[in-house]
């Protein structure tokens, strides 16, 4: 992918995500999707409404670690109204850190308004892109990502993954929730700007997700295929974009219009893709690099929670 792609990409990306942080969708949506997602109700309905902007691949905080008792710093890549973060606050509590990463300028400012509503003393959060991750490196203890990866050009997903690698510290370990394509997807579908910004498009397959952990230095890699049913985002609210990652109009507002009357409903998505949690350890140069793949006997439900921090100055 050339520069020139390279950077219409991110361009599409930001606008379609500044457009989401000034539109929010209903809360019946909201409220469908995020327990659909993997999480816990009762922890959902205690942070900001207008955090939960109805967004996601899953839930990563299932298999984060987190707790008051190792209050270590968290990080967070694209954090849009900054809902992942603020669970992930009440987890490490208030010795605990927790920084948000996101290059919408309109999420940013989003999510330091929900702080400031929900009174986060713990949480910051930074404009920037993921592939020039504003931290020192080895000064992070974990790393998380919910359906962002799949945003990232494919010229740069190796760069994003090495930025992950280099700000962790030794046995630090990254949790993503993102889609995986069970098969190489049809160009219609790759060039289709909705599925674009609705975290389709971008998806890889596991095989090139485990060379991208490997060749950053990850080792300890788990792919886990969660089984969700991601015809759940195909609402049927005619106003809104209904892909996964897009749910109330992610794609800016234009829309794609065929016989079904948005060309993103017109794909079988889980023929396509699968909503798969993914952890990595930066262990030590002598470990041996392992791989698992699962499947989830059932669809995996409830929460857990992470995070982490940057730069002097750069929050």
């Amino acid at each position: 992918m050339s520069t020139v792609a390279t950077e219409t990409a991110y361009a599409t990306v930001e606008s379609s995500y500044g457009f989401r942080a000034s539109n929010q969708i209903s809360n019946r949506l909201r409220t469908r999707i995020t327990a659909a997602l993997g999480y816990d109700p009762v922890e959902a309905s205690a942070v900001p409404e207008a955090a939960n902007i109805g967004e996601g691949c899953g839930n990563p905080l299932l298999i984060a670690s987190l707790s008051e008792v190792t209050p270590r710093p968290r990080f967070s890549i694209r954090h849009g109204g900054g809902f992942d973060c603020f669970l992930a606050a009440k987890k490490v509590g208030p010795t605990g850190k927790v920084t948000g990463i996101d290059m919408t300028e309109k999420m940013v400012e989003l999510a330091r308004r929900n702080a400031a509503s929900g009174g986060y003393s713990n949480v910051t959060f930074c404009y920037s892109r993921i592939s020039q991750l504003p931290v020192d490196d080895a000064s992070i203890d974990c790393v998380m990502s919910n359906c962002v990866l799949n945003l990232v050009p494919a010229a740069e997903k190796q760069r994003v993954f090495a930025e992950i690698h280099r700000v962790l510290k030794p046995n630090g370990y990254v949790v993503v929730s993102d889609f995986l394509a069970y098969k190489p997807l049809p160009q219609e579908m790759i060039d289709d700007p909705a599925l674009q910004a609705g975290c389709v498009s971008g998806a890889v397959e596991t095989a090139v997700m485990q060379k991208y952990l490997q060749q950053a230095g990850f080792s300890d890699i788990l792919l886990m295929d969660t089984n969700k049913n991601l015809e759940l985002y195909k609402d049927g609210e005619a106003a809104k974009s209904v892909t996964p990652c897009c749910a109330g109009g992610a794609c800016g507002g234009k829309e794609q219009v065929t016989a079904s009357g948005r060309k993103e409903l017109d794909y079988d998505i889980n023929e396509w893709i699968g909503s798969f949690q993914i952890y990595a350890l930066k262990g030590k140069k002598e470990d041996e690099t392992t791989v698992t793949v699962e499947k989830a006997a059932v669809p995996i439900e409830n929460s857990r929670t992470s995070c982490c921090g940057c730069k002097s100055g750069a929050c």
